[in-house]
């Protein structure tokens, strides 16, 4: 009965919600106080990972038609149950928590979190139900990226907002993973079932669109993060290669067999992914806090150079 009740709440996916923390420990840069608050920290992640699930929860009892086309998905909770009594309150109980719990950080954290609740609210529940629009379904799943990491950010600054080139970092970074989850699961099912019984987006998705637009989305995305690099920090140029490798290695699991990318939660479990996400925001965090003379002389000059 429990494991019935907490299943469908994906836990385990809670993982994503570690960007909230990038959020928080960003603005600790910004932040010209001495002391930070970590019991808010803890309380917003908690909050954050009762909004997910929330919506966990939502998708798998509204997913549970097509669910049953899905080789792996087939056994979940709501589509081996007969009756799903209590579904619907326990999604409100989850919601009305998250949003009181929410208010009491302050009143930006409050709006954000309603806003990443409300668009699973869109993703998941017709008329609108975005996840069956092919590209409207990626771009509005990778918003909960940049939102988890402003909800952290706004933990210390609810006055101001990250810079915009990080917000798209994030965005676009999240639409490149959310595309070759789309690319694997393609690849997985059309061996076994027509992939739109599972999606209906993909009646318009295909091996070859998808993995294009996969290279779009990574592209754009370290555009962001290069602008970030040019107009805030230079200093994080030294980090760019690493960045690069991690977009490289994501491309290489994808093309696995049964790839880790289509459970995008557990990408951790790959090793070399790990340890270079590890090394790189062990990096960026030390390239943040200092200043490389010879960095910004070279940067200062060039700009001369070309306006001269």
């Amino acid at each position: 009965m429990i494991k019935n009740i907490l299943k469908p709440l994906r836990i385990d996916h809670w993982t994503k919600n570690f960007v909230l923390v990038f959020g928080y420990i960003f603005a600790t840069f910004y932040y010209s106080e001495n002391f930070y608050n970590f019991n808010k920290l803890i309380y917003g992640f908690f909050i954050i990972c009762i909004s997910a699930s929330a919506n966990y929860l939502i998708n798998e009892f509204l997913d549970k038609e097509t669910d049953k086309f899905h080789p792996i998905k087939k056994f979940r909770t709501f589509v081996k149950a007969k009756k799903n009594k209590g579904v619907f309150f326990e999604y409100i109980f989850l919601v009305f928590l998250s949003i009181i719990f929410s208010y009491f950080i302050n009143f930006t954290f409050f709006i954000l979190n309603i806003t990443f609740i409300f668009f699973g609210y869109l993703y998941n529940v017709r008329p609108f139900r975005l996840k069956d629009i092919v590209l409207l379904d990626v771009i509005l799943e990778s918003a909960n990226n940049p939102l988890r990491f402003i909800m952290g950010w706004s933990i210390l600054l609810p006055d101001y907002y990250p810079p915009l080139s990080i917000i798209l970092f994030f965005w676009f970074a999240g639409c490149f993973l959310m595309s070759m989850k789309r690319y694997t699961e393609y690849h997985y099912l059309v061996k076994k079932i027509k992939p739109e019984k599972y999606r209906n987006s993909f009646k318009y998705y295909n091996k070859n669109n998808l993995f294009n637009l996969s290279i779009f989305y990574c592209l754009f995305s370290f555009f962001f993060f290069t602008i970030f690099i040019i107009k805030y920090k230079i200093e994080l140029i030294i980090i760019s290669p690493f960045a690069i490798l991690l977009y490289m290695r994501v491309f290489a699991i994808s093309l696995v067999q049964n790839s880790l990318i289509m459970r995008i939660e557990k990408i951790y479990r790959d090793k070399f992914f790990l340890y270079i996400l590890l090394f790189s925001i062990f990096f960026s965090i030390i390239l943040l806090k200092i200043d490389i003379p010879s960095l910004q002389l070279f940067e200062q000059n060039n700009l001369i150079s070309i306006f001269s």
